[in-house]
């Protein structure tokens, strides 16, 4: 949707861009469909400066669950990506943003990891 991932997170505060990132999923959700693709994944949002809260919480659960059940309907599952820059830039965050989200699953380039600085045993199992 634009180079850079802020401008359309579905998070984003602005309720138009949110429309407009809800209706990309929907045309990639059709585009992998017709590709027999299984699997669509995303970012999970990113931290917005102006927001008044400390955590995105609910309203980023029900865009991610929105996703979850949208995917669902097409018989595809449906992932974040841990990302650096994300709601989800470590393990730990990952984890706990899938586990808010019923069905939600996780896309996993542990590169994001090492970027931050993370060695291998500190994140595996």
């Amino acid at each position: 949707m634009a180079p850079d991932f802020v401008p359309y997170a579905i998070n984003h505060p602005e309720a138009a861009r949110r429309r407009r990132a809800r209706d990309w999923f929907l045309r990639t959700l059709d585009y992998a469909q017709a590709a027999g693709a299984r699997h669509v994944t995303t970012l999970p949002g990113v931290n917005f400066e102006e927001e008044n809260r400390p955590s995105p919480g609910a309203a980023l659960a029900g865009e991610l669950g929105w996703r979850v059940q949208q995917a669902a309907t097409n018989q595809i599952t449906f992932g974040v990506e841990a990302h650096v820059g994300s709601l989800a830039p470590n393990p730990g965050a990952a984890q706990r943003l899938v586990g808010e989200v019923p069905g939600l699953t996780l896309t996993l380039d542990y590169t994001h990891f090492t970027r931050c600085g993370l060695p291998d045993k500190s994140w595996s199992r």
